[in-house]
């Protein structure tokens, strides 16, 4: 772990200015990768049928070839961490901890419900507005974090369950709000004063927090990183018997 960090703060001044990334998002059932260069989308790939686990090597094997890109041109490996799909989340860290041990490139975590957020406009200059970022967990459930327009967590991740009480509550004290990502379709009726923005994590959305942590030198090791799930997964024991 030791050498591996040291590698880190030794990158190339070259990489430091150029800040090139390769993006993975698989905390739902869209994959979505893409490989960056100062924000600017330079090769994208997308698959929706779910089958995350025989898409990704071929989806990062190709941005990198449509980009004409070395493994040495790259700043860094960025990651969705979720929350989200349990299986979904394990094969994208399978696989950038996989390229970070094979390259030495220093892995980037990027928070998936803070990255919606800022897509659909936080960060912006509408300081009544909350931006609520959700991702479907089954049901009426979601996994929710809220920000305000500058960026700031003021709702905390969590699983959330909704009704008609659960949202005239949320909407009282938020009237000014802006519900995004692939949750959000859901609770849209629950709360029709909101305004629905985005409705699908994308990989290019990770980009302006790398950058941030690629300055900040908020590099993960293979070993360190984790999936944040919020909440156990949901698994389905056989009903069948042992003869």
């Amino acid at each position: 772990m030791t050498c591996y960090l040291q590698a880190a703060r030794t990158l190339t001044l070259l990489n430091i200015l150029t800040l090139k990334f390769l993006l993975i998002e698989t905390s739902t059932d869209v994959l979505s990768v893409a490989v960056s260069d100062h924000g600017y989308c330079v090769a994208y790939e997308t698959y929706t049928d779910r089958s995350h686990t025989s898409h990704i090597t071929v989806a990062v094997g190709a941005v990198m070839q449509r980009a004409q890109w070395a493994w040495s041109d790259l700043s860094a490996i960025v990651i969705s961490t979720g929350p989200g799909s349990y299986t979904s989340l394990r094969v994208g860290y399978a696989a950038a901890k996989g390229l970070c041990l094979a390259t030495g490139l220093p892995l980037i975590e990027v928070p998936t419900l803070a990255a919606l957020a800022r897509a659909a406009g936080a960060s912006s200059d509408d300081k009544d507005t909350l931006y609520m970022a959700m991702i479907d967990a089954r049901r009426m459930e979601v996994y929710q974090a809220g920000y305000d327009a500058a960026g700031h967590n003021i709702m905390l991740p969590e699983a959330a369950i909704y009704d008609q009480d659960v949202a005239k509550a949320l909407a009282l004290r938020y009237p000014h709000m802006v519900i995004c990502g692939p949750g959000a379709h859901k609770i849209a009726p629950l709360l029709p004063q909101a305004k629905l923005r985005i409705e699908a994590c994308d990989a290019m959305y990770l980009h302006p927090f790398a950058e941030n942590a690629y300055r900040n030198r908020l590099f993960k090791t293979p070993q360190s990183a984790t999936p944040f799930y919020l909440k156990p997964p949901n698994i389905t024991l056989s009903k069948k018997t042992s003869p």
